[in-house]
């Protein structure tokens, strides 16, 4: 079964993807505004597309989405996990409670089918070298959809005082490779939250 046919079956009004460290601690305030967030956004018909692997975001994510779709008596397939080939065969565990796509070959299969099928994309408040792979995808996919008429995707960055300076990484990043764009004030599709409050609020705005 293909993503699209999951989602189908999942029956939700849009999908989100979430990209974030393996490697976040339950008790800090990164994973669980990661918890609040896909608590959020599941409580309000959407459904979640993650890497579903065991530890940090992926886990915030998968448990939350379980939690909150078994309470609501909602479908399965709204919790969609892609592995990776790799992965299951070096001894990465999986997250317990996800509807596992088939595993993708390779990080470039896997990043597509991560972020190449969903209405929102959300970056969390902690992210490694991976999350920026992720986020770059997006980020030339949308660059590219005014030249091609495709849909742009909107893209929320969760940003909390302890967490990765996304703003920052990505001013720095703007303003210095070769584009048309000199700031980010520019870009029209990148938004920044908080606290869920900011989060929700943006949500409301986007649909």
């Amino acid at each position: 079964m293909n993503i699209k046919d999951i989602q189908n079956k999942g029956g939700a009004k849009k999908y989100f993807s979430i990209f974030g460290k393996s490697t976040v601690a339950n008790q800090s305030r990164e994973y669980q505004f990661t918890e609040e967030v896909t608590k959020s956004l599941i409580e309000n018909g959407f459904g979640v597309i993650h890497g579903g692997y065991a530890g940090g975001i992926m886990q915030a994510v998968a448990d939350t989405a379980y939690k909150t779709i078994k309470e609501n008596s909602l479908p399965f397939e709204r919790n969609i996990a892609v592995p990776q080939t790799q992965h299951d065969a070096t001894g990465w565990d999986r997250v317990e409670n996800a509807f596992f796509m088939e595993p993708a070959k390779d990080i470039y299969s896997r990043l597509r089918d991560v972020s190449g099928h969903s209405d929102i994309v959300i970056v969390a408040p902690l992210g490694g070298d991976e999350t920026m792979l992720e986020l770059n995808i997006v980020w030339h996919e949308n660059v590219l959809a005014k030249y091609t008429g495709d849909t742009v995707v909107p893209i929320i960055i969760l940003q909390t005082e302890n967490g990765t300076d996304w703003k920052n990484i990505l001013e720095t990043l703007v303003a210095g490779l070769d584009n048309s764009t000199n700031s980010l004030d520019e870009i029209e599709w990148v938004y920044f939250a908080s606290n869920i409050n900011e989060f929700t609020d943006l949500v409301e705005k986007l649909n």
